[in-house]
């Protein structure tokens, strides 16, 4: 599980990198993949309110994404 986290949060640290250089559908994509390692993880963990951001997170992602 330690393994998730640490690649979901590369993920999450690398879309902040990507959105401040001005590639923001690169941004969303990466975001969202890092985000939905993060749900996973408190899925696992059973962390309701880490669970509850990070499902919002990623709606707002999708969003983005497709529209």
């Amino acid at each position: 599980m330690n393994l998730i986290k640490w690649l979901g949060t590369a993920g999450v640290i690398v879309a902040t990198i990507l959105r401040a250089f001005g590639y923001h559908t690169e941004d969303m994509i990466v975001g969202f993949m890092g985000t939905a390692l993060w749900a996973y993880a408190s899925y696992v963990e059973r962390d309701r309110a880490l669970l509850t951001c990070n499902i919002f997170i990623l709606a707002v992602l999708l969003y983005g994404i497709f529209v």
